[in-house]
């Protein structure tokens, strides 16, 4: 059996980077902006910037929608035989965590996200690698996790999973492939379709 998790933030629902960033400008300034910005970036976002970027972020998720033919790319991704489907994201604020969220993006993707542990939401100050590290630990003989950050495709690698960068970016890509052995594809759809004749 065989276990793909997915990203939201740029690899099912639109990006919302922008937008966060946008908001974030306006609420506190150019220059702490830039500072949660970069401590998200590298990894290192502090408990009080998670706090004071949380609202923002819950706002400018709900303004985002899903990217062209994601919905179509997840139902052809669950399917393929002897494959589930997740998805792992720290994009959630809290209270979308507790569900809002969640249903959005079941109901956007025609109920497949239904069962206990298929959305993973996680804070945005904590990294994904423990999530893709059960996920490989559960007993999956195979974990594909596909996102469009190059620090969880790094992550999905050390974690011991096949990883998958979403990107259009062609240098982007072909460091993942140098560094971490990663396919890359331009967007979601085109790997479903690529793997779903596998």
């Amino acid at each position: 059996m065989k276990t793909i998790i997915l990203d939201l933030n740029g690899v099912v629902l639109e990006k919302a980077d922008g937008l966060v960033l946008k908001k974030a400008i306006r609420s506190f300034g150019a220059p702490r902006t830039a500072l949660i910005f970069l401590a998200y970036k590298l990894g290192k976002m502090s408990p009080e910037q998670a706090a004071l970027i949380m609202p923002i972020i819950a706002e400018a998720e709900n303004e985002v929608g899903f990217l062209p033919m994601a919905p179509l790319a997840v139902e052809l991704l669950a399917g393929v035989r002897d494959a589930k489907l997740k998805v792992c994201s720290n994009f959630a604020s809290k209270t979308q965590a507790d569900g809002k969220l969640s249903s959005y993006v079941n109901e956007g993707c025609g109920g497949i996200f239904g069962g206990p542990g298929d959305i993973t939401l996680i804070p945005i100050n904590e990294g994904k690698k423990d999530c893709f590290a059960r996920e490989k630990a559960s007993g999956a003989d195979r974990v594909i996790v596909v996102d469009d950050s190059m620090r969880n495709i790094r992550a999905a690698s050390e974690a011991g999973c096949s990883a998958v960068l979403i990107s259009r970016d062609l240098s982007k890509r072909a460091e993942a492939r140098r560094k971490y052995g990663a396919q890359s594809f331009g967007s979601l759809i085109e790997f479903a379709s690529e793997y779903a004749k596998q």
